[in-house]
């Protein structure tokens, strides 16, 4: 046998799913590193400080920024002193929670910016 011509609403289909393939191929995220006209960093490398309670430091143009807001807010009307007013929900209303009592992170910021596997990591 012999098959029949492909109908007219075969061949819209048929149009309209190549033209929904393509317009999805277009929209493409433009984040993905080998995308040709993704934005580039070209600053320096980030250099994470570790504090010693495990979390990293504010970099100086975040604490400046920080303690210019803290100065907005105590020269307001009314003042605002940090530590009075404003008391943080508990973290944990179930008991206490279980701590990290192992060493502290070391990140490796490599050249490509990406910080690298740790050793576990790596020998997955």
């Amino acid at each position: 046998g012999q098959s029949a011509p492909p109908s007219h609403a075969d061949m819209y289909a048929l149009v309209v799913l190549v033209a929904a393939l393509a317009s999805l191929v277009h929209a493409a995220p433009s984040y993905y590193p080998a995308a040709p006209h993704a934005p580039v960093w070209h600053g320096p490398l980030a250099a994470p400080v570790v504090l010693p309670s495990g979390y990293l430091a504010d970099t100086p143009e975040v604490a400046a920024l920080k303690a210019a807001h803290s100065a907005a807010l105590a020269s307001a009307p009314g003042g605002y002193a940090p530590g009075h007013g404003y008391v943080p929900a508990p973290v944990a209303a179930h008991g206490p929670q279980p701590q990290w009592h192992g060493p502290l992170a070391a990140p490796v910021v490599l050249p490509s910016g990406y910080l690298a596997d740790t050793p576990d990591v790596v020998a997955l």
